[in-house]
């Protein structure tokens, strides 16, 4: 409570070191340091004292048995004078305190703040983690809304600059606790825009290895839950998996966590005809083969036997892993010592066994042979029965340095999926042919998904003879903006997209870059997503605010997400994808640069595209600033 800014910082970094000992942090705990330190935490604009006040806290957190203390110490306004009579309670402690530092603009201080967080919201750490988690994920909105999740994602989600490697590791590891224990949380993080950040973490090889983990655990928990099955799916969370398995950077752990995750997710006929297009079947064999370096656990061995075993239940996998030549692989693993091995890998070798009729043989001899787009999976076909994810006996997660190790939910046991699609194809290409079939085939699902929300949901209230309507025009523009516009910049793209590609005989050769310069450089696409990126935040609030409060309207939106296309997402989940679009070719452009060779001629032309991309972001980062600035008017 010093005068002097140095003396504070000083005293917090004394006191943060003093408080590793356990004895140490308890009298601290009990004592009216604490109160101290809230008001602090509120009023300075030190970053340095900030970040060792906030070392206090995280050390303070880190006390298994008395860490409840800190959450509940309320929030006291300072007196102004010693007349004053006793301020009231404002909140709920140091939950919310943090949570609006996560807002801080300095790095440093927004995971210094996410630590202690993770801490006071994890069953291991603290005995009111529920009641902790709840705080913070409703952070003062009404039930259901999950500011605090919504927070974190659009921190993680920021285009431009992008956050750096610590804050994302920091709060990946914040949705990985909220995801650890409720389905409604699970529901609400992948049901908010950010799987398509979490897959763009795994697949950029600049990322740290621990922030990728951090993600991957995260989608691996998401898949715990039935309903966030179709929204992976939809958000393209399942093919990067495949990938990060084939790819040099993919580490021990990572490896561990993607088959892990594939294993969960290979239960649905859905995800099975998905990846027929993939790699998934070499991928696999390769890994059986090379198992031995480095040394895979037997964990990760009984989850590969798990996938087979899965995939084989689709006809065009099961013919892609005989070619592949998985068979002796698994017939070997049926001998092996572990018996939960033994008992996958057996499922795994009658399901290769089944015979593959002719013609889906031919379909798959066929396509192997040349380039085929990917197929996109459209939304119906995601719709078929959830089947039980599998078990995953044993799986333990290292902990992350400085923060706990998550707890795992315990999954059904196995179960053998019977029906499946009857189409697709396997195609085997090289990591920049891979990116281009990504690009396509997300530009696909984003344009499907736009005509979704504008026919299903949109057209409906707009040529509606009910009086009176469920919604005025004015609330309808305010709600869906321009989003038809968006559309119809992006539709042309798509055709031009395909009918390039179409005539080609192998992507290699595909100027992709100039195609991607010559998009971006349109006037109209920063025009119309200027608008909607200004307008977006107002517009959730008014679709919210009339959910809550027109009842009509609100089961009208029931009805349509109910809708046989719309895979049961609901129309924030449809109303945020121009928002999540931008950020994904930049990802995307990103990843081709690095696989295309400097010598290829659509190199340069691909800077150029990034450049230009980057430019559409910073235009958009603009908006934001600017319509954040006109709402605290």
């Amino acid at each position: 409570s010093s005068d002097s800014e140095v003396v504070r910082m000083l005293a917090a970094w004394l006191l943060a070191h003093l408080s590793l000992n356990q004895e140490n942090s308890k009298a601290v705990l009990e004592s009216y340091v604490t109160e101290s330190l809230i008001p602090l935490l509120k009023t300075s604009d030190n970053k340095d004292v900030l970040e060792k006040a906030l070392w206090v806290v995280n050390n303070l957190s880190l006390n298994h048995s008395h860490s409840h203390i800190l959450a509940a110490k309320p929030i006291v306004r300072p007196k102004a004078s010693e007349d004053d009579p006793d301020p009231p309670n404002e909140g709920w402690g140091i939950i919310p305190v943090l949570s609006d530092m996560l807002l801080s603009q300095h790095p440093m201080v927004v995971a210094a703040a996410a630590r202690p967080l993770v801490n006071l919201m994890h069953k291991d750490r603290c005995s009111s983690y529920a009641t902790n988690q709840t705080i913070f994920v409703e952070a003062g909105a009404a039930p259901g809304q999950y500011a605090g999740i919504k927070k974190v994602v659009s921190i993680l989600t920021r285009v431009y600059p992008p956050p750096p490697d610590d804050v994302i590791l920091t709060l990946t590891s914040l949705l990985q606790v909220l995801s650890i224990y409720e389905d409604k949380y699970r529901l609400a993080i992948a049901s908010s825009g950010v799987l398509s950040t979490l897959t763009g973490i795994i697949s950029n090889p600049d990322t740290s290895e621990i922030a990728k983990v951090q993600a991957l655990k995260v989608l691996f928990n998401l898949s715990l839950t039935p309903q966030t099955e179709t929204i992976i799916l939809e958000s393209n969370g399942v093919l990067p998996l495949v990938l990060l398995m084939g790819t040099s950077y993919a580490t021990h752990a990572m490896k561990r966590m993607a088959l892990n995750t594939l294993a969960q997710l290979l239960g649905s006929d859905a995800v099975q005809a998905h990846l027929r297009a993939s790699s998934l079947a070499k991928t696999l064999t390769e890994f059986l083969v090379e198992k031995a370096i480095p040394p895979a656990t037997a964990e990760m061995i009984e989850s590969t036997a798990v996938i087979i075993a899965n995939a084989a239940a689709d006809e065009y996998l099961r013919e892609e892993l005989v070619l592949a030549g998985t068979v002796p692989h698994i017939l070997k693993l049926t001998n092996d010592v572990n018996p939960q091995i033994a008992e996958a890998a057996a499922i795994a070798l009658s399901n290769l066994e089944i015979p593959v009729p002719d013609n889906i043989k031919a379909d798959v001899a066929t396509e192997s042979s040349r380039p085929s787009l990917t197929r996109t999976l459209s939304t119906s076909e995601a719709l078929g029965s959830h089947k039980e994810p599998l078990t995953i006996p044993g799986v333990t997660i290292m902990p992350i340095q400085g923060l706990p190790a998550p707890a795992i939910v315990p999954t059904p046991a196995p179960v053998m999926v019977a029906e499946t699609p009857s189409f697709g194809a396997p195609v085997t290409v090289s990591r920049r042919e891979r990116v281009i079939q990504e690009l396509l085939r997300t530009e696909q699902t984003y344009v499907q998904n736009l005509a979704l929300c504008i026919s299903v949901f949109l057209t409906p209230l707009v040529q509606t003879t009910r009086n009176p309507p469920l919604l005025d025009a004015t609330k309808i523009g305010q709600i869906f903006l321009n989003i038809q516009d968006i559309y119809q910049v992006h539709a042309p793209f798509l055709q031009e997209l395909v009918a390039q590609l179409e005539k080609l005989s192998t992507f290699e050769s595909f100027p992709i870059g100039s195609v991607l310069q010559q998009f971006f450089s349109e006037p109209e696409l920063a025009k119309a997503y200027s608008y909607y990126t200004f307008h977006f935040d107002a517009a959730d609030v008014v679709l919210h605010e009339q959910i809550e409060r027109n009842i009509l309207f609100s089961k009208y939106l029931e009805k349509c997400s109910e809708h046989e296309h719309c895979g049961r997402l609901g129309l924030s989940s449809f109303l945020i994808q121009p928002i999540q679009r931008i950020p994904r070719y930049i990802l995307l452009t990103n990843e081709l640069l690095k696989n295309t060779p400097s010598s290829h001629p659509d190199h340069s032309s691909l800077q150029q595209a990034l450049s230009t991309i980057k430019g559409v972001a910073t235009i958009l980062n603009e908006a934001k600033r600017e319509a954040e600035h006109e709402t605290k008017k």
